[in-house]
């Protein structure tokens, strides 16, 4: 159990092109004053030597501020601080003589005030766009077979949804971050609510080397990456695979990997246009140790 007190204060102004005085003539506020108690209660428990359970509710926030990256002194808004509850409760636990491990969380976050980027007056600027509300599982297993083979998988399923949203909404909406285009709520962006990850490495001893295959797919379901409910992705399943070569004492390792092997399109972020992920990537590279 703690807390943590904050007090803290802020002033905006420019110098140079543009000006203070101008900033106050367009009604933008130069300071902000913040005092918050943010707490942490938490508690675990082990049940056994393999075996542990907790608990934890957080509070936090994020400071407010201001946009300093826009084109006029209009545009430099502020925005508010951010403030979360977090709840959890979770298990950790090894089985089977520690060839099983399993971790499991259950989550619900409460944010206000979520500070997000949404296009706005022709600038990206960071803004308050409401309340979010997330619960979700996450769900870790990893697994020895043998000595020398891995496998390990991991599960991540949300809902999140924008609560408390401000008023005022008028279609066709081009500023407020969590409304679509006709004013109805949009999704959160870069939240899908299912993620599913499976992938698998085994060391292979030949004579003073050991080959290490790797490979790993990763299940992301449909999302969106910009603000407004734009950058949208359909469900996408990634491949990333490789090989590392070791000498004796890893004093040299030749690492030969292919990242999104299955060359697939997707958004990954929107900033006006949609940016698209890298290609279909090989990579090789050589580490030597020339001594301790």
């Amino acid at each position: 159990m703690g807390a943590r007190y904050t007090d803290e204060e802020k002033t905006f102004g420019y110098s140079g092109g543009m000006t203070t005085a101008n900033l106050i003539a367009a009604g933008v506020p130069t300071t902000q004053d913040e005092q918050k108690v943010t707490p942490r209660i938490a508690y675990s428990h082990a049940i056994n030597d393999d075996l542990m359970v907790y608990a934890s509710l957080t509070n936090g926030f994020k400071s407010g501020g201001w946009n300093a990256r826009e084109s006029n002194e209009a545009n430099a808004l502020p925005f508010g601080p951010e403030e979360i509850w977090a709840y959890e409760v979770g298990m950790r636990a090894d089985w089977m003589d520690g060839r099983l491990r399993t971790n499991i969380t259950a989550f619900y976050s409460d944010l206000d005030d979520l500070q997000t980027t949404s296009a706005y007056n022709g600038d990206f600027l960071t803004t308050n766009a409401g309340g979010l509300e997330v619960t979700g599982l996450e769900a870790e297993i990893t697994a020895l077979p043998t000595d020398n083979w891995q496998i390990f998988a991991a599960i991540g399923l949300q809902d999140p949804e924008y609560v408390d949203l401000p008023g005022g909404c008028v279609a066709p909406n081009a500023d407020l971050a969590a409304y679509t285009a006709d004013c109805g709520v949009a999704d959160p962006k870069r939240s899908p609510e299912e993620t599913y990850t499976l992938g698998t490495s085994v060391n292979i001893p030949m004579g003073s080397v050991t080959i290490t295959p790797t490979a790993m797919m990763r299940y992301i379901g449909e999302n969106v990456t910009g603000s407004r409910g734009t950058g949208a992705n359909d469900a996408v399943t990634l491949v990333n695979a490789g090989v590392k070569i070791s000498g004796a004492d890893d004093s040299w390792q030749l690492n030969l990997e292919c990242k999104n092997c299955t060359d697939k399109d997707y958004v990954t972020s929107q900033l006006f246009v949609e940016y698209y992920n890298a290609p279909r990537t090989y990579m090789a590279t050589l580490k030597y140790r020339f001594g301790e």
